[in-house]
Order: C-alpha cells, then structure tokens, then sequence
C-alpha cells in the first residue's frame, strides 16, 4: 500500500519492502571485501550480515560505548560493527537514509539517559561520517530507557538492552533510461516496539486513501499509545491497538508530523516506564516554541480515595495505581515541562470506574465523582468522556467512538466546519462533540467529550490543528 506524499515521493512500508530489502551475505567474520560483489535485489551484500524485511540491518559485532558516556569504546566487537555498517552504506549508494537509534537500560535519571542516547547516536553518525558516509545519509536517533529487548533484572540483559540498531529506511532507485526523475522509496521511521510487534513500529498504511495532507509541522513531536492487552484478567478495550495505528497515520499524513517526530507505543511494549520514556524524549526533542501531540487509547481508572484519574499501563494494577499506573495529571504535568508552546492531548479513555475504557480494584464500586483537575497553562485536554461517564465503542464496532469521530475530523478535514482550510480546536471539538453525543444516545448511554484548556492558551480556536488544507 502506498501514500502520496506532499512532497511526492512514495511511500513503501514494512509490509513491502521485503521485496527491496534483502539478506547480505558474503564475506565472513571480517569487514572486507568478498572477491566476487554479489548483488540481490540492487543491493550489494556485505560482511555475512542480513536485511531483515523491516529493514534491520543486522551485521557482525555490536556497538559498545564507555560508561555513561558517548565515547566509544575501542573494542574488537565495536570496530567490526561500524566497518561493516560504512562498507554496506559505501557499497549501496542507493541507500539514501540509515536510521541509528540508540536504546539504554533503566539505569540511571530518565531526562538524563535519554539526552545521552542521543548524543551516542550522534557519535555513532560522527564516526561514519569520518570513514566516508555523507551525515544527510544518517539519521541518529536517541530513545533512552525504552524498547527494552528483556528485563532489566541482570547485568546481561542491561548489557542487551543498551544498544544501537541500525535500519534502512530509504532508497533511492536511479531513473530509468531518458527519465530526469529518481524515485526514493520509504519505510517511515518510527521507533521499533519489539519484535513480536515489528510491523507495527512504523506508521501504517493508510486504510482510507482519502486522508488529506494539510501543510507540514516541522517542529511538531508526538507521542500515540494504544493499549489493548492487559495482565491480571483486566479486560481488554477492543479496538485500542487500531485506535492508536489510526490516530498515528492521521499525525504522520494528516498534520505532516516527520515520522522520525512520532513515537507510536502500542499493547505490551507501552509499560508504566516505556510511556515514562517516551515523556522524556518529547521534553529531550522539542525544541523551542514546538508543539506535542499526546494521543492515548486503553483503560483509564479512578483512585477510590481521591478520585485522581489515572491511564492504566499494560502492567498496570488499578490495586496499586500509585506504584503502577501514570496519574493524568502527571502526564499533563510532564508534557507541560517541554519547550512547546502549546501541547495538544487527547484521551479515548474514561475515570468514572462504571465499565467501558474504565477499570476498578475487584470489589469496588463506582465512584460519583471524579476530580476534574485544571491543565497546565499551554496544554489544551480533549476527552473522550466527562468524568463521571463511560467512553464506549462505536456502535456496532470495536474502536473507540471519540477516536473514530477524531479521525474523519482531522484525516478528512471535515472538522472543517468554515470552509477555511484550517481545523482549530474549537472546530473539532465542535465537530465531534455533538456527533459522539448523539451516537452514544442511540447506543442508551451517555459521552459527552470534555476539552479543557490551559489559560496560557488563550481562546480555543486560536490553536490552529491543521492548515493548508484545500478549500475547494
């Protein structure tokens, strides 16, 4: 499946790029070169390594650096691994974007680790550069202590979870004979989630070919989580993993949010401390002035005491909130702590502990009120449900009905509602409000969103969401 980009180059996904991205194999243990260049697929193979259909590239040896710094370690195993990476990158020109993404354990601050994989994966491109890569051909990426490979519960599998990976997410293919035109073809860049969940790592392809594309958000950063399994017998928010595919190809394609800006997290991989990370990294990447998206479907609980809302994790307890859960106001606390001027979260979940995107301690009955706490003052909330009612499916379906409503406003540009070209966030809000009222009712229940807004915003509808849209 293919995307038109506004820039017009097309977009190949996970899913198809096996035909483009193939195994390497030839010359053994040491990087050098095989007498014969064997060739698949247009790429040259190289040092006994492989391709994998993602575009991982995996190859002998493995990146070391000193401890808790960004200066590598001179090591057989380190040496290996980076020649192998410069010889594949010199022998295939056509690869025109290598992605470095540089993981930690959970040693350490998290604001902290997160600034130095960064500067490792900076390293990384640095000595690249030095043996004959040109920089614009890499893209270092720091994701701190998330992604986690295994447990950190050994000095082992520290050691595995701290790492750089390498992946291909871009090639070039030279023009065909008279043509003046190159194709690239892309696997947008997201950061892995796991292996069981490669495919999902990346922003999906379009399931509706009508997204529109309003112009770019060079300095917008997002986070999407979707959480549809659970531990602990905990029933499963059907449809929570689409939601967030959903809402990430909206970002990526709808809002022109870079791919390589986007951290989609979804099912087992968005634990309490993955989500935590993923926090870090907004606060360690936006810069000055941006903008954060922050997009979560799952559960969401009330503390029985307090009535505090909380967004349940995949190894959440509503017993233990406290210990395992992330309070929405700490969230919103943290999203607030970037350099954005404005950030934008959006909740399909509910607090009021009666069932739907809600859960309760076994037990405990549901709660009458739920405290509806103020937001910092550049973070607008957009709620699937008031606090005290139940975000539901749509109807007949499986997704979330908010999220459904969120996305045919902005992916489609009806939120739209002037004609303007540009989608506020008062024009969404009062373009999917009413609809998701109306489609509860006929469901027997009752949702009515909630947007609250921080008083440094000033009116909703100066936080223009999308512009550049046609307005034909």
């Amino acid at each position: 499946m293919r995307v038109v980009h506004r820039t017009s180059p097309r977009l190949l996904f996970p899913g198809c790029i096996v035909a483009l991205l193939v195994a390497l194999v030839g010359c053994g243990g040491a990087p050098s070169a095989p007498e014969a260049a064997a060739t698949q697929g247009g790429l040259a193979l190289v040092c006994g390594g492989r391709i994998a259909g993602d575009g991982q590239v995996e190859l002998p040896g493995h990146v070391e650096f000193e401890f808790f710094k960004s200066v590598l370690r001179d090591t057989v195993a380190t040496d290996t691994r980076l020649r192998c990476v410069a010889e594949l990158m010199d022998r295939n020109p056509t690869i025109t974007k290598l992605d470095i993404s540089v993981y930690m354990d959970d040693t350490g601050d998290a604001a902290n680790s997160m600034h130095l994989s960064q500067a490792r994966a900076e390293t990384v491109a640095s000595w690249l550069v030095a043996h004959g890569v040109q920089r614009e051909r890499l893209l270092p990426r720091g994701f701190g202590p998330t992604h986690w490979l295994v447990p950190n519960d050994t000095a082992e599998h520290k050691a595995m979870n701290r790492r750089a990976d390498f992946r291909v997410v871009e090639i070039a293919h030279a023009p065909a004979f008279g043509s003046t035109a190159t194709d690239v073809v892309t696997a947008p860049v997201a950061p892995p989630v796991g292996p069981a969940l490669a495919s999902a790592a990346s922003v999906p392809a379009p399931r509706n070919p009508g997204l529109v594309a309003a112009s770019p958000q060079p300095t917008a950063y997002a986070i999407v989580i979707g959480v549809e399994k659970y531990g602990g017998g905990l029933p499963p928010p059907t449809g929570a993993r689409a939601d967030a595919q959903q809402m990430a190809e909206v970002f990526h394609t709808s809002l022109g949010i870079a791919s390589e800006h986007l951290q989609l997290i979804v099912d087992e991989h968005a634990t309490k401390g993955a989500i935590e990370g993923a926090l870090a990294w907004a606060k360690a990447s936006t810069p000055q002035g941006g903008r954060v998206y922050f997009y979560f479907s799952g559960h969401g609980s009330p503390d029985v005491t307090s009535g505090t809302s909380y967004l349940v994790p995949t190894d959440g307890d509503p017993r233990y909130l406290d210990a395992t859960a992330l309070s929405l106001r700490d969230v919103m606390d943290k999203l607030s702590q970037t350099r954005a001027r404005e950030v934008v979260a959006m909740v399909d979940a509910c607090f009021s502990g009666a069932g739907g995107r809600s859960v309760l301690p076994p037990g405990a009955r549901p709660l009458l009120h739920v405290r509806a706490d103020a937001t910092p003052p550049q973070v607008a909330l957009f709620s699937a449900a008031g606090a005290s009612e139940i975000s539901g499916p749509v109807p007949g379906g499986s997704g979330g009905l908010f999220t459904s409503l969120l996305a045919e406003g902005l992916g489609h540009g009806a939120a739209d509602i002037n004609g303007d070209g540009q989608v506020s966030l008062a024009e969404l809000s009062e373009w999917v409000s009413p609809r998701v009222t109306r489609a509860a009712q006929r469901d027997n229940r009752t949702q009515n969103p909630s947007l609250v807004v921080g008083h440094g915003l000033g009116a909703s509808d100066t936080v223009i969401l999308e512009w550049g849209l046609s307005t034909k």
